[in-house]
């Protein structure tokens, strides 16, 4: 008997050794290895602020863990994924939604609550989370034992579910609602709704409806109908990247001239995936940043103006990139103003010296006033006529000597409107100066030059071709001018 059992004692172990053996051939099989995860490897760990690595971090820590969906920052609160694109994430809004509501006019309930109501319209076709909803999982979500489940996408969280976020995710600028309800330990009859104070401590209740706090809403993504970028931390829709709007006919500038009233500037563009939008700029370099509307922009004065145009793209497209036209209001009747009173031709002994100290020009000066327009983007910001006037000895100094040979004054001046000095700060405008049509002739080159409140003396030239107008680029402060020429 002792012999069989010791036979089947060695058969058993004989029996083991064979077994475990196969399973270590089997494990080094090509094809046949099997992926083992730790149960607590999450996908998004390092972005949950729930964790123990996260959650006691600062504000700005546990604000660089922030992802991006729908174009809003949202915290992760919970990780329940099982792959990169598998499972959910609980997200909390880390700012508010809308404009601070009340939670309802009387009901404390969360089903029937206006709150639950303007959250749901967000998810609905139109609201701002429409685009999105496919990815959000429906849940049900309840304010207490006592209220009805609902379904919802976006949902206000309860006390339970806000203990185990971190209290530097909490806190906010404003206070915050969550769904459950509160009651008074001094006053049994009252029941309100518990909030989130800005120090991100639970604020013990307040009236359903003599309070407004805003909306922060949590949301479970559906990981499998989004792709997460660790590049910029942002989940998309799959198949949702949103193409670039794209302008098939170019704005074209019109051809006009000057008539005293607002002419629209170009012929209007067409856009696919959008909207043609117009905006003035200052130069065809730089693209205005704010100020695009749909409505053609207009000019009234003569000169140059620079329409910037794009494709602004709608819900399923991105705005293309701004460019410009150049429009010109040609200046064919070069006073904007009414014509000027002719002055009496002064007695030669009355003769006043200002007047008699006039440039020794070729041309006989015209003793009407200049006209001068000061232009800032694309709109005018007043209209002067400009009288000669004797500068003193070391502003005629500085002006003398920035002269060239060959060149002389047409007309010295100071910007004076009704007896007063007008605003004398032209930060990156235009001047448009009209030669009166005593200097005008082919071939003479204009020119401006000015001294500003520190003594300091600037050249510009005209930038324009018109014989009639002189047309200076100027970034200045100051009064004295003085109109010089060539030719």
């Amino acid at each position: 008997m002792r012999r069989k059992k010791g036979r089947k004692l060695i058969s058993k172990r004989m029996l083991l050794t064979v077994m475990v053996s196969l399973t270590m051939v089997l494990g080094l099989m090509p094809g046949m290895s099997l992926k083992a995860y730790a149960d607590d490897t999450k996908a998004y760990a390092t972005y949950d602020v729930t964790t123990d690595a996260n959650k006691n971090k600062s504000v700005d820590e546990l604000k660089a863990l922030q992802v991006t969906f729908n174009g809003k920052p949202w915290y992760i609160i919970s990780d329940n994924s099982t792959a990169v694109d598998a499972g959910t994430v609980t997200l909390l809004v880390a700012e508010e939604l809308g404009e601070p509501v009340m939670f309802d006019e009387s009901s404390y309930a969360y089903s029937s609550s206006t709150v639950r109501t303007t959250l749901d319209n967000m998810t609905a076709s139109g609201g701002s989370f429409a685009e999105v909803e496919s990815a959000i999982n429906t849940v049900k979500v309840k304010g207490s034992d006592n209220d009805v489940a609902v379904d919802a996408k976006l949902y206000l969280m309860s006390v339970d579910e806000v203990k185990c976020v971190p209290v530097n995710v909490l806190a906010f600028s404003h206070t915050w609602y969550l769904r459950t309800p509160a009651r008074s330990e001094y006053n049994p009859d009252w029941i309100g709704v518990e909030f989130v104070r800005t120090d991100g401590i639970i604020g013990g209740g307040t009236d359903v409806s003599g309070s407004r706090c805003c909306i922060r809403p949590a949301l479970q993504l559906n990981l499998s109908s989004v792709t997460f970028s660790p590049e910029s931390n942002t989940f998309t829709l799959n198949g949702g990247e949103k193409k670039t709007a794209t302008v098939t006919k170019a704005p074209t500038a019109k051809s006009l001239s000057y008539t005293g009233q607002a002419q629209e500037l170009v012929n209007a563009g067409t856009a696919e995936g959008g909207t043609i939008q117009y905006a003035l700029g200052e130069d065809t370099t730089t693209a205005p940043t704010t100020g695009y509307t749909s409505s053609i922009p207009t000019g009234t004065n003569a000169g140059t103006y620079y329409v910037w145009y794009k494709a602004k793209g709608d819900d399923k497209h991105t705005d293309s990139e701004a460019a410009c036209v150049t429009v010109t209001i040609s200046k064919d009747d070069p006073e904007p103003g009414p014509d000027p009173k002719p002055e009496p031709k002064p007695e030669p002994k009355k003769k006043d010296k200002k007047s008699s100290s006039s440039s020794e020009s070729s041309t006989p000066p015209n003793p009407n006033a200049l006209n001068i327009i000061y232009i800032k983007n694309g709109t005018r910001v007043w209209e002067a006529k400009a009288s000669k006037q004797v500068q003193g000895p070391a502003a005629q100094l500085a002006f003398k000597q920035i002269m060239s040979p060959g060149c002389n004054e047409a007309f010295s001046f100071n910007l004076i409107a009704d007896g007063k000095a007008i605003d004398h700060t032209l930060k990156n405008g235009k001047l448009i100066l009209f030669i009166p049509d005593g200097y005008r002739k082919a071939g003479r080159v204009f020119a401006l030059t000015a001294i500003d409140k520190n003594g300091k003396v600037h050249f510009y030239p005209d930038t324009d071709s018109d014989p009639a107008t002189v047309t200076v680029d100027v970034n200045f402060e100051g009064y004295a001018f003085d109109l010089i020429y060539i030719g």
